[in-house]
């Protein structure tokens, strides 16, 4: 009896030895099959070959940030672009915006009045220019031609779909310290 269980020992010890060599070997070839990774040099990264040169404290002093107002520069102005004439404005409004039609303007002393129809949006696109336009495009257009627009302005349906605008400009101003 102890002969049998002595040869059942030594037959699953074989078999498990047989199966290790079996998964090294399949690791091995694997391994050997496998090619090498190549790792490129990315492009998008900074080498930095030598740094700056630092100036020392001798050649560079410090200097503190101003205390007094005295010592503080004074906020230099903000200069308004000049007034363009309203034919040059008409030009660029419609040239920027193409939903606007019979646009005039017109001017008497220090104020000006932007008249103008507004075509029907037809389509998403045209819906999306049209609310862009309003929201602050029309306004950025005259403030290039050195006019300001006020806020709110009239926007009165005239047919379907079809609007009516009208706009009070002011020539810009310069505002010193702002």
């Amino acid at each position: 009896m102890m002969t049998i269980v002595r040869l059942a020992r030594s037959n699953r010890l074989r078999r498990v030895g047989a199966a290790l060599l079996v998964l090294a070997t399949a690791g091995l070839a694997m391994w050997a099959v496998t090619p090498p990774r190549r790792t490129t040099a990315r492009t998008d990264a900074v080498t930095v070959v030598a740094a700056a040169p630092v100036a020392s404290r001798a050649q560079a002093p410090m200097r503190s940030p101003p205390t007094s107002a005295r010592e503080r520069p004074a906020p230099a102005p903000r200069v308004a672009v000049a007034a363009v004439p309203p034919g040059l404005v008409r030009a660029r409004v419609t040239r920027a915006h193409p939903l606007l039609a019979d646009v005039a303007i017109a001017c008497s002393a220090d104020t000006c009045t932007l008249e103008a129809t507004v075509r029907p949006a037809l389509g998403q696109a045209a819906l999306d220019e049209r609310q862009a336009m309003l929201l602050g495009g029309l306004a950025t257009t005259l403030a290039d031609s050195g006019y300001r627009m006020a806020v709110p302005f009239a926007f009165d349906e005239t047919g379907d779909n079809v609007f009516h605008l009208r706009a009070a400009l002011t020539p810009a101003a310069v505002t010193p310290g702002a």
